[in-house]
């Protein structure tokens, strides 16, 4: 293993770009149901990024409102008053039909602009890969108004093997935050999370690093299994066996990030079930053991 790690970090690789957020840069359908939320009268398909992903003058049936989608939100913006009730309108459906982000957990309403009444009687609901609003008895008074609906999207992988002292002991009393990695020199613990799907066939999962020493070689690896109350490596605590594979090198940024670009799935030859324990090595000359290398918490992903 420290073999593996001492020439990962003498590699060099480019400087990857930031994970995306949840529902940005993924593939949504976008519905129409009217009335009683049954068959769709409209459906149009968008890529979620800056900007309106539905204008007005795409929407056929009703020109009075754009459709605003962000990372974790969908918003309705009008130009004309609007008087919705239940026999003239239900609402929409957002569906992910490619499966490319992991599972919707919520979806309620947020709030509104203050010409908009009514929207007690807004009802939301959701299951794993769509999320809907019925907006019946919603009133809008002119253009200018909005209304606002958070999306829950789950994460994905399950974070264990921290270094803030809930498990194994950090190698010099070096703790990070809650649920981070030991303590390092940018004065906190590396920090994992994943995003994408978490689909083997999508082969859309991205991981980012965060709260790392700037400028230094960050090694992205995965494991077989899982190691039992962690082992003490260099500064941190692994927790990644078994069979190990590097995924990526990438040089953490002057923000103290780094992430993925390439195909982690496809890297490991995942399939649906199999499982991998991943999690992140830096190198950490300042760090406060000595040992300069340290390493984040550790993600336990099954591979949909």
């Amino acid at each position: 293993m420290t073999r593996l790690l001492t020439t990962a970090c003498l590699a060099l690789a480019a400087l990857a770009p930031n994970a995306s957020a949840q529902l940005l840069g993924e593939t949504l359908d976008i519905e129409w149901h009217y009335p009683s939320l049954g068959t769709p009268i409209e459906t149009h398909t968008v890529v979620v990024g800056p900007g309106v992903e539905l204008p007005s003058t795409t929407i056929v049936n009703d020109t009075k409102f754009d459709i605003d989608v962000g990372d974790d939100w969908i918003e309705f913006r009008f130009n004309a008053t609007a008087n919705w009730t239940d026999s003239t309108f239900n609402g929409w459906f957002f569906r992910d039909s490619l499966g490319a982000f992991p599972a919707i957990d919520g979806y309620s309403f947020d709030s509104a602009s203050p010409g908009v009444t009514g929207t007690a009687n807004i009802v939301t609901g959701f299951n794993d890969e769509e999320f809907w609003a019925d907006f019946g008895g919603v009133s809008v008074a002119g253009a200018g108004d909005w209304i606002r609906l958070t999306v829950g999207v789950g994460s994905t992988g399950t974070p264990f093997c921290f270094g803030d002292g809930s498990g194994a002991t950090c190698p010099c009393g070096n703790l990070g935050g809650t649920g981070e990695g030991c303590g390092n020199s940018a004065g906190a613990g590396a920090l994992l999370v994943a995003s994408g799907s978490g689909s083997a066939v999508v082969d859309d999962l991205a991981l980012t690093g965060s709260q790392l020493p700037p400028g230094v070689p960050a090694l992205f690896f995965a494991g077989t299994t899982a190691i039992a109350g962690g082992a003490l490596f260099g500064d941190g605590i692994r927790c990644a066996g078994g069979q190990l594979t590097r995924l990526e090198i990438s040089f953490v940024d002057g923000g103290g990030q780094a992430s993925t670009s390439v195909g982690i799935a496809a890297a490991l030859g995942a399939a649906p079930g199999t499982r991998s324990l991943l999690q992140l090595w830096y190198r950490d000359p300042a760090g406060p053991c000595g040992t300069q290398f340290n390493l984040s918490n550790a993600l336990d992903l099954t591979w949909q």
